[in-house]
C-alpha cells in the first residue's frame, strides 16, 4: 500500500512539472511585409528565451537560417516575380510551446520587366568566361552597338523569359600596361534598359589573377577550390547569402575554398566571388548552381492557338497534380475559368477582330514555380483603325476652364496633352468623350498648345488649344481729394484682382496699410495745414502685375 501511494507521488509530481514546463513564447519583427517585385532581402528579429524552427516558408523565399536560439536576426531573401500577378505567403516560426508567422506579399511586374545579375563583371588581363542571370517575363535582345563591341561576345544575344547567358572576354594584348578597358552591355525588354558594366584590368603586377574564373556547382551545393595569384596584399568577398569563402584576405599566392549551399529553389542561381587588389583591380569569379527538380508537373495540350479574324474559342485541357491560374493581358482575350485544381480544361474565346492589322498574346498558365506560355494569334480584319475629333480648336479665357472633346475611333486610344492643358480621362476605347482642364493664364502672354490623340496602330488626329493672357485690373474709388486745412483721415476702396502697393505722397500725408491684395481699402491721414499757402501731393497705387493709378490730394492754406 505504501508503494502504491509513493508511485502516485511519483505521478503527480511528473505531471506538475509538465504542466509547469517553461513556456518559449515567440515575436516576430516584423509581422507583415510586401516585397518588391524585383524580389530582395528582409532582416527578420525572432524574440523568444528557447530554440525556435521555421516550419513553413514559401517556395519563392529563402531564409539565412532555419533554426536557432533565442534572440537572433536572420534575412528573408524573395526572387524576383515575373508573373501577372501578386503572391502571397506567410514564413511560421515555432518553439517548443508557441509559434509566430510573418505575412508576406510580392507585387507583380505588370509591364516588361528584366533584370540582370550580377551587374558588373570585372575580370584581369587573362579575360575569360563570366555568366549573367537574365530574369525577364517578355522578348529580351542584346543591343546593336553592344554586338561591336571587338573585346565581348555574347551568346545568345537574345531570348525570352529567363536565361543564362555567356559572355566571353579576350585576353588583354599588352600585358606590362598597368591600364584598363571598360564597356557596358545594354540588353533591352520592351522599355527596359538594363546596362552591364565590364571592366577588365592589364598588368599582371597590380592584378589578381585566378583560376578558374567560373565554378559550377549541383543543386546539392559542396566545395571547390580556386587557386590565385598576386604581387600584393588581396581580399575577397562574397555577392550572395548562400556562398562563402574559406578566406576574406590574404597576400601573394594562395588557395581558397568555395563552399556553395544547397539551393532548395526550383531555378538555378548565380553569384560572384570578388578578388580587389591593393591596387584596388578587382577580378571576379563567377559562381552558379542548378536549380531543385521541381516534383510537380504542368502539361497544355497546345501552346500554339490560332483564330480567324471572326473569333470563336478554344479548348485547352491541363494536366497538372496542384492548383493553377491562368491570366492573359490583352482584352480582346476572355479565359472561361481563371484557376483550377489537378487535371482539368479551360477555353480561350477570341473577339471578332475588325482591324486590318493582326494581332498576337499570351495566355500564361501557372502553378507553382512551374509556368506555360500558350502563344495566341488572330488574322486581320478588313477595318483600317481610325480616330477623329468633333474640335479643331478650342479658344479659352484666361481663368481656364473644362472642355469636353468627343473622340470617334475604331479602336483604343491615349490622349497627349500639355501641363497646363491636360486630359482629365487620358484614355480611351472607341466612341467616347474626354474631359481637357485647361489652367489658368496668369501670364500677360497669350499661349497655345497642341493636343493629340492617337492609337498603338498609327492613328491620330489633334486639336490647337489658344488661351488669351491675363488681364489684370486695378482701380480706386476716387482720383482726387480735397482736404480741409484742419486736415482729414478718410477710406480709399482699391478694386483689383492682383497684389497692389501705396507709394509716393508726402510728408504731410500717412496712409495704412501701404499694400493689398485684390479688393481691399487703405486709409490716409492728411495733418493740418499751418502754413500760409496751399499744398498737394500724388499717392501711387501700383498694381503687382500691370496698372497704376494716381490719386491727387489737395489742401487748402489755414486762413
Amino acid at each position: 500500500m505504501r508503494k502504491f501511494k509513493s508511485l502516485l507521488m511519483m505521478a503527480a509530481l511528473l505531471i506538475l512539472a509538465v504542466s509547469c514546463g517553461k513556456k518559449f513564447e515567440i515575436v516576430l519583427s516584423p509581422t507583415d511585409y510586401e516585397f518588391d517585385p524585383q524580389g530582395g532581402e528582409l532582416t527578420v528579429e525572432v524574440t523568444t528565451e528557447g530554440d525556435w524552427n521555421i516550419d513553413q516558408c514559401p517556395e519563392w523565399v529563402t531564409a539565412s537560417a532555419n533554426s536557432g536560439s533565442k534572440n537572433a536576426s536572420i534575412v528573408l531573401t524573395a526572387q524576383p516575380n515575373v508573373n501577372v500577378e501578386l503572391r502571397e505567403g506567410a514564413v511560421e516560426f515555432s518553439t517548443s510551446t508557441h509559434s509566430a508567422q510573418l505575412k508576406l506579399v510580392q507585387g507583380c511586374v505588370e509591364e516588361s520587366f528584366m533584370s540582370i545579375s550580377p551587374a558588373s563583371i570585372a575580370a584581369d588581363y587573362q579575360g575569360g568566361e563570366f555568366e549573367l542571370q537574365v530574369v525577364s517575363n517578355c522578348e529580351w535582345n542584346l543591343s546593336d552597338a553592344s554586338q561591336q563591341i571587338s573585346w565581348i561576345s555574347v551568346n545568345p544575344i537574345s531570348g525570352e523569359g529567363s536565361q543564362i547567358v555567356k559572355v566571353s572576354i579576350a585576353r588583354y594584348a599588352d600585358e606590362g600596361d598597368a591600364s584598363s578597358r571598360q564597356a557596358t552591355l545594354i540588353f533591352a525588354a520592351g522599355q527596359s534598359l538594363v546596362p552591364v558594366d565590364v571592366t577588365q584590368t592589364d598588368g599582371s603586377e597590380v592584378a589578381v589573377t585566378v583560376n578558374p574564373t567560373f565554378l559550377r556547382f549541383t543543386v546539392e551545393g559542396g566545395a571547390q577550390q580556386i587557386d590565385v595569384t598576386c604581387a600584393s596584399n588581396w581580399t575577397v568577398s562574397s555577392s550572395v547569402p548562400w556562398l562563402s569563402v574559406s578566406e576574406t584576405d590574404g597576400s601573394g599566392n594562395a588557395q581558397i575554398t568555395v563552399t556553395v549551399e544547397p539551393n532548395e529553389l526550383y531555378q538555378s542561381r548565380l553569384g560572384a566571388v570578388v578578388f580587389v587588389s591593393d591596387a584596388q583591380q578587382n577580378t571576379t569569379v563567377m559562381v552558379s548552381q542548378d536549380a531543385a527538380i521541381d516534383p510537380h508537373h504542368l502539361d497544355v495540350s497546345t501552346l500554339n492557338v490560332n483564330f480567324g479574324k471572326q473569333g470563336g474559342s478554344a479548348e485547352i485541357t491541363i494536366g497538372c497534380d496542384e492548383i493553377w491560374k491562368i491570366d492573359c493581358p490583352d482584352h480582346w482575350i476572355s479565359l472561361s475559368v481563371p484557376d483550377g485544381n489537378g487535371d482539368g480544361s479551360f477555353e480561350i474565346t477570341a473577339e471578332e477582330n475588325i482591324l486590318n492589322t493582326a494581332r498576337n498574346t499570351v495566355v500564361y498558365v501557372v502553378s507553382g514555380c512551374l509556368e506555360k506560355q500558350i502563344h495566341v494569334h488572330q488574322e486581320a480584319g478588313d477595318e483600317a483603325p481610325y480616330v477623329s475629333l468633333n474640335v479643331d480648336v478650342i479658344n479659352a479665357d484666361a481663368v481656364g476652364d473644362v472642355f469636353p472633346v468627343e473622340v470617334s475611333s475604331n479602336v483604343a486610344w491615349t490622349v497627349q496633352g500639355s501641363s497646363w492643358a491636360e486630359p482629365i480621362q487620358d484614355s480611351g476605347e472607341g466612341d467616347g468623350t474626354f474631359s481637357l482642364r485647361v489652367d489658368t493664364n496668369y501670364d500677360m502672354t497669350p499661349r497655345s498648345c497642341t493636343v493629340r490623340v492617337s492609337t498603338a496602330q498609327g492613328a491620330s488626329a489633334s486639336f490647337e488649344v489658344v488661351q488669351s493672357g491675363y488681364v489684370y485690373t486695378l482701380s480706386t474709388e476716387v482720383t482726387e481729394i480735397t482736404a480741409p486745412a484742419e486736415g482729414l483721415k478718410t477710406e480709399i476702396r482699391v478694386f483689383a484682382n492682383q497684389n497692389w502697393i501705396v507709394s509716393k505722397g508726402a510728408s504731410w500725408i500717412q496712409y495704412e496699410p501701404n499694400n493689398g491684395s485684390n479688393d481691399g481699402a487703405f486709409t490716409i491721414v492728411v495733418e493740418p495745414n499751418l502754413f500760409p499757402r496751399e499744398r498737394s501731393a500724388e499717392i501711387y497705387v501700383t498694381g503687382e502685375k500691370d496698372g497704376l493709378v494716381i490719386i491727387q490730394v489737395n489742401q487748402p492754406h489755414a486762413k
